[in-house]
């Protein structure tokens, strides 16, 4: 599977709806191994820590954030830490979405943003 062939393509459109659903109730962690056993039910094999799962989400979240939208990948997190990676940190802080503040406040900004944006009310 790589970035742009269609195997990739139908992963990351599964990949958006499961994050447009899951952030579409209130805040509860997603972890990586959750999303890809998500994903290998809608037969994608998406190891949960390598290969393409950090590509998905970041092409998932630029998708569906111009850089005023909430990332949808804040609810994706390690298990143990209960917090994303350090990619999703690396991005929040690029280009569009130009996030500033320490670890702790962008991600809890973040998840206050997708709950005002996206929770079904």
């Amino acid at each position: 599977m790589r970035r742009g062939d269609e195997e990739y393509e139908a992963a990351l459109s599964a990949m958006e709806q499961i994050l447009l659903d899951w952030v579409a109730q209130p805040f509860r962690p997603l972890y990586y191994s959750h999303l890809s056993e998500l994903l290998a039910e809608q037969g994608h094999h998406v190891p949960a820590h390598d290969g393409p799962m950090p590509y998905l989400l970041e092409d998932c979240t630029r998708l569906h954030s111009d850089g005023a939208k909430p990332m949808l990948s804040a609810v994706v997190v390690l298990k143990g830490r209960d917090r994303p990676s350090s990619g999703f940190f690396t991005l929040a802080r690029q280009q569009p979405f130009l996030r500033e503040g320490d670890d702790e406040r962008l991600w809890i900004a973040e998840l206050e943003h997708l709950e005002r944006e996206y929770v079904r009310r």
